[in-house]
């Protein structure tokens, strides 16, 4: 499941940039700084991105499922030399610390092993349907959207001033659901937005809902 950004390679500070300001995908860091390798405050690349980030790059054509067995192949090509002398100075290395042939075998066999292309799979089940259907027509609406797992927004620059919940039409809502967002809501000074696709007329429907408390 890897994807492969057609702008520039996938992971630098650049492709990050390019995301987040031009295609308004703003994805989750989750590495290390080189030199603070050890905090957890502020994280680096690579940047995670959401299964709904995902599809929807695909799906606007910025980016495209890597066929892993093309781009190895293109890369062995383009280095046939170097990867050859690479390859005779590991051999000369494993006869003199006497490697058994055995073990030899194994191990070039798993390095010549070639990986089967990915298949993106995403969207599969009513809910993960709805999920991305809502992220998409908000994201063409001009929205900046994130996990919400942190109740944030757009990194650095604002917070959030909504929380988008989904839920498949079929699914059933119940009174304490509704409170217990609305709360939640009012907790976090949000408007809780609930997202949802008609079953009738396949058309999206959101209703906003505010916690105002008893007077």
């Amino acid at each position: 499941r890897s994807l492969q950004v057609r702008h520039c390679v996938y992971g630098l500070h650049t492709d990050v940039a390019v995301l987040r300001q031009e295609h308004r995908i703003v994805g989750r860091l989750v590495g290390c700084l080189p030199r603070l390798p050890r905090q957890n405050i502020q994280l680096g690349r690579p940047l995670q991105l959401l299964a709904e980030e995902a599809t929807l790059l695909v799906d606007k054509g910025v980016a495209q499922v890597a066929l892993c067995r093309e781009k190895k192949r293109e890369e062995i090509q383009a280095h046939a030399d170097e990867i050859q002398r690479g390859r005779m100075a590991k051999r000369q290395r494993l006869v003199k610390d006497q490697i058994d042939a055995d073990e030899a075998e194994s191990t070039a066999t798993c390095r010549h092993t070639e990986l089967e292309p990915a298949e993106w799979l995403y969207p599969v089940t009513e809910t993960e349907t709805t999920r991305y259907r809502v992220f998409k027509d908000l994201w063409e609406k001009g929205y900046y959207l994130t996990s919400g797992c942190k109740f944030g927004g757009e990194p650095a620059r604002f917070h959030s001033f909504y929380i988008a919940v989904c839920r498949p039409s079929s699914q059933s809502f119940t009174p304490l659901d509704l409170i217990t967002l609305g709360r939640l809501g009012a907790n976090v000074k949000k408007t809780v937005i609930l997202c949802t696709v008609d079953e009738d007329t396949d058309q999206m429907c959101y209703i906003s809902l505010q916690w105002t408390g008893l007077s």
